[in-house]
């Protein structure tokens, strides 16, 4: 696994990313995030959580009461990647102020066809920039990209990127959450019926399941001593 230091010194030194660029100009929906961010009053004694990613987040209507123990930020863009998160990593996850971040990508990395080696070293570029530039402060929880009955032939890839993004956050001490235990029966079938009709994205079922296994892995980092 490629070291930090060469990981910032990557970043420093401005690689371009744009030829496996998933996403579009998210410029105006980054100021929009930042707004709310810098207007919201939070309450005390609860830690401020940032949840960056895609449109899994992004489509979470009750986000903030799916984790009542926290100050949510959700700072999801939909149709976005790793790339992305790394073109706005300044603002989306440092400038948000998070206490908590929490990063789900790699869902549309798969299916736009980025090889699952090159969304590992996104990630991983990522997740090194952001202990550098919090010290290593702040948790981080990688969310497993989720299975859904639209992108199901894709299985195979999505679980072979779920099982590196697992030895990823478990070398950079961050947590994982795994989405396929959530959503599918013990047979490894996917549940239909937490599913939009899109057959992509959650419904509130769905998400209520989800939020389980996040706030699961939560509160082991909200009670850990410091």
């Amino acid at each position: 696994m490629i070291r930090n230091t060469l990981f910032i010194g990557l970043l420093v030194f401005g690689v371009n990313y744009t030829a496996a660029q998933c996403g579009l100009n998210y410029d105006q929906s980054v100021r929009r995030i930042l707004e709310i961010s810098r207007n919201k009053a939070d309450v005390p004694g609860r830690p401020r959580l940032v949840l960056a990613g895609s449109s899994t987040f992004t489509s979470w209507s009750d986000v903030k009461g799916s984790f009542p123990n926290y100050n949510v930020i959700n700072a999801g863009i939909g149709g976005s990647c790793f790339n992305d998160l790394l073109a706005y990593r300044t603002p989306l996850l440092f400038e948000t102020r998070p206490e908590v971040l929490v990063i789900y990508e790699g869902d549309n990395d798969l299916a736009f066809g980025m090889p699952v080696h090159e969304i590992v070293q996104n990630a991983e570029l990522l997740i090194a920039w952001f202990n550098v530039r919090t010290n290593g402060q702040v948790p981080v929880v990688i969310v497993g990209p989720k299975p859904s009955p639209s992108r199901h032939i894709l299985a195979p890839k999505f679980k072979t990127l779920n099982s590196e993004l697992e030895k990823l956050a478990q070398s950079y001490n961050a947590a994982y959450v795994d989405s396929w235990s959530a959503l599918c029966a013990p047979s490894g079938q996917i549940i239909q019926h937490y599913y939009k009709s899109d057959r992509l994205h959650l419904n509130a079922r769905g998400n209520a399941i989800l939020a389980r296994a996040m706030n699961d892995v939560l509160e082991t980092i909200r009670l850990a001593p410091n």
